[in-house]
């Protein structure tokens, strides 16, 4: 039951939704996938010289990350992805891109679709893990952008919208 948050995402959907990824990590850690993860560096890396863009070679270039295998993830949890029925989390699917990967990485990715400033991250990051520092989350957040940028390119989809430092000015 219930229907996707398009238009207009409440703390509750944020808290809901980070609770739910937190509890679904737990659940998954350590734990093995036969897809192999396309979310790497080295995939990355490879669909980036695909598409010759001088921005996102720079952006990839200048990011000091190292993505860590903690267990299953999502990797695709947008918000079309996830329903609500009344303001409660009623589901969540498309597992479609799981596979093994980086928790944080993961929720990035939430963060990338769900959130569209600081304040917002701030409550997804408290109700994953309230040890996740949000200068730490940065790093991760740029890279789940320029992922998705990059694979919507390849795939002639608009990613403007998604565009780190369009989308998060706040945090620059």
């Amino acid at each position: 039951k219930g229907e996707s948050v398009v238009e207009f995402v409440k703390s509750t959907h944020l808290e809901q939704i980070g609770q739910f990824l937190s509890s679904f990590h737990k659940m998954t850690k350590n734990k093995k996938h036969d897809n192999l993860s396309s979310f790497g560096k080295s995939q990355l890396k490879v669909m980036i010289e695909k598409t010759a863009n001088k921005a996102f070679k720079e952006e990839f270039d200048c990011l000091k990350i190292e993505l860590k295998n903690d267990g299953i993830i999502h990797g695709d949890l947008f918000l079309d992805n996830a329903t609500f029925c009344e303001d409660k989390l009623t589901c969540v699917f498309d597992f479609s891109d799981a596979c093994e990967g980086d928790f944080i990485f993961d929720l990035a990715v939430v963060a990338l679709s769900w959130c569209s400033n600081k304040e917002e991250i701030n409550i997804l990051l408290n109700a994953y893990d309230r040890d996740i520092k949000l200068d730490d989350f940065i790093v991760y957040l740029r890279y789940a952008s320029l992922y998705y940028c990059v694979k919507r390119h390849l795939t002639n989809r608009d990613y403007d919208n998604i565009i780190f430092k369009n989308k998060f000015i706040d945090l620059i």
